[in-house]
């Protein structure tokens, strides 16, 4: 064996000094390699094994996971990794060396170290093991971190299922301003789930498919939900940081405005900052993910997944991949979607408007037609539709664009060929929409819309 200097990356990230034992028939990539005065210079002097070997190491001679970053001799031995270190290292410090510990694990045999024909003995066959950002494919029990990339109406009710449900949930925002508007969006939420599971309690159709799978519940079953529902909802995370939001993220969903450039900005940010094994989901309701796949430096691990509106009871999702989303990532995607109480709607291709809004969008536009040229008003064309159809009061035109939040309404109008002209239907209806918007009357998120809100998401006729 010979000795280079070299670096490697502690459990905590931080970069840590020392000396690395490089066996024959193992690269340790040039770029790595970093120049130090002397050992001495640290206060610990640290060996590491180049990947496979210390991995292999890890597992024959310690008895450990080479790709958890654990401490296994009283915080004198560590096995390393990190996404972006390409060793998994067995650091070994001096202290060890002067006093060595007994292994914690059971079946770890006790190890000299210091005696190189040891650790020689105890790689077998170091190919068979894997660096961890090479590891097989996540099942859905290996997610336990979830990150929500934006507060709107969609961010706020998909963050809250997903702590509902169980998940460690962090939402990552622009700014400090950002975190204050999106406290309120997630009370709403809250109140919104927790009234729902009050009526469910007296009236059987309030039932919800998103929040239970069994549709009769003892009323003592249902306040066990609510209970669930006030001590996880609180739990959620909100931070400007990239890295404390993305770092350790096992699934992130974007749900960022609808603007190219603003998404393209922020995949190419929290590229190098998720670990390699993160699946990427994006919530977008208009753009295709063959569209950003490149820039989130990661298309084998990127899906569109697209939910609807009031998720707790439409609790669908549209599962979309692109041409080079793996087998293994869409089917995570669908697992994900089953933990949080979704039901997964498969796309064989990229469609624009997914099923959903390609059936959801033009239904909006005529409604939206017949208030913005004049022709009825919004609660006569709701009527309307609940009368013929037999739909609920929650499932009419303007209800539903409360719920969907009319900025995004006004934005997703404003694609429409002629949106610029006010002399034109879809100008009218932009203009309608804007004048809404900027009246604050947003939707049912913070009170008032088309209609107006009890705190319980009611409409105050």
């Amino acid at each position: 064996m010979r000795i280079i200097e070299h670096h490697i990356g502690s459990p905590s990230g931080r970069i840590r000094s020392g000396l690395a034992l490089h066996y024959p028939g193992f690269c340790i990539p040039d770029d790595l390699h970093a120049r130090f005065a002397s050992a001495a210079d640290v206060p610990e002097t640290f060996f590491s094994l180049s990947m496979d070997v210390g991995a292999r190491f890890a597992t024959d001679a310690l008895g450990l996971d080479p790709y958890a970053a654990i401490v296994a001799y009283d915080r004198d031995v560590l096995i390393t990794h990190g996404s972006e270190d390409p060793l998994v290292g067995l650091a070994y410090s001096q202290r060890a060396a002067r006093s060595p510990a007994t292994p914690r694990h059971p079946s770890a045999p006790p190890t000299d170290l210091t005696n190189s024909s040891q650790l020689d003995g105890a790689i077998t066959s170091p190919g068979a093991i894997k660096h961890p950002t090479e590891r097989g494919p996540m099942d859905i029990k290996d997610v336990k971190r979830v990150t929500i990339a934006g507060c709107g109406t969609e961010g706020s009710q998909i963050a809250s299922m997903v702590a509902y449900k169980g998940f460690e949930t962090t939402v990552w925002l622009r700014s400090e301003g950002s975190i204050e508007r999106a406290r309120p969006r997630l009370a709403s939420v809250k109140k919104q789930i927790v009234g729902v599971l009050e009526a469910w309690k007296t009236d059987p159709s309030a039932y919800c498919r998103g929040l239970s799978d069994e549709r009769d519940l003892a009323p003592e079953q249902i306040d066990e939900l609510i209970a669930q529902t006030e001590e996880r909802l609180p739990k959620i995370h909100l931070t400007t940081s990239l890295e404390e939001a993305f770092g350790e993220a096992d699934v992130v969903i974007e749900c960022i405005n609808e603007d190219p450039a603003q998404k393209t900005d922020l995949y190419e940010k929290i590229a190098p900052v998720m670990p390699e094994h993160t699946v990427l989901l994006t919530d977008s309701s208009t753009f295709l993910p063959s569209t950003f796949a490149d820039a989130t430096g990661r298309p084998d691990r990127y899906l569109t997944l697209h939910f609807a509106n009031q998720i707790w009871r439409n609790n669908l999702t549209e599962l979309m991949r692109h041409d080079r989303t793996s087998d293994e990532s869409f089917a995570l995607a669908e697992q994900f979607s089953h933990a949080i109480g979704m039901i997964p709607l498969k796309l064989n291709k990229e469609q624009p408007g997914y099923i959903l809004n390609t059936l959801l969008i033009p239904w909006f536009r005529a409604a939206l037609q017949l208030v913005a040229t004049g022709v009825s008003d919004p609660a006569t064309v709701d009527l309307c539709w609940e009368l013929d159809t037999g739909a609920t009061k929650d499932q009419t035109p303007f209800r539903k664009l409360d719920k969907v939040g009319l900025p995004l309404a006004m934005h997703i109008m404003g694609m429409q060929p002629g949106a610029d002209d006010p002399a034109t239907v879809n100008g009218q209806i932009v203009a309608l929409l804007k004048g809404y918007v900027e009246a604050g009357k947003t939707g049912i998120a913070v009170g008032e819309g088309f209609y107006r809100y009890d705190e319980n998401g009611n409409v105050i006729e």
